[in-house]
């Protein structure tokens, strides 16, 4: 990322004070600016104030009130009202049975990591993710320049 370009928006959503300590400080190692939430309806509530939108979702499947997975419908319903693009929304969960994973899928997350989330795969995946939209941005840009 240069100088020039402000940092991608992570929003950190986990009912575990520790986890998101860890996920920010991951999350913060590789540039992002991170909002948290501790559970879903909070998380509703930030995105949906003030036209959050965020780059990347880190979302924990199991947390009271509302589950990861409605949590990532309704982010995906604010997202197509506002017209927002798609962001990225990084299910994690501690369940191995795949049809938790598979209900992730299916209600709008994009890719679901199983606990414990180590830093080098997170790593990995945001950077790919990171390129990309760098890429997208500067290809834009180039679309409008006017010579």
């Amino acid at each position: 990322m240069t100088y020039d370009q402000e940092p991608l928006k992570a929003l950190v959503v986990d009912d575990d004070r520790l986890a998101r300590m860890i996920y920010r400080n991951y999350l913060l190692k590789i540039g992002y600016d991170i909002t948290e939430a501790e559970d879903g309806l909070t998380a509703i509530q930030i995105v949906s104030r003030n036209n959050n939108h965020f780059d990347v979702v880190l979302l924990d499947y199991n947390m009271p009130g509302e589950n990861g997975d409605v949590v990532a419908e309704k982010i995906r319903r604010i997202e197509a009202e506002h017209c927002w693009g798609r962001g990225l929304i990084i299910g994690i969960t501690a369940h191995t049975d795949p049809e938790i994973k598979n209900r992730c899928l299916q209600a709008g997350m994009d890719i679901v990591l199983s606990k414990p989330v180590r830093f080098l795969d997170l790593e990995t995946l945001l950077k790919q993710l990171q390129s990309s939209v760098i890429s997208m941005i500067d290809s834009s840009r180039k679309k409008l320049t006017i010579t």
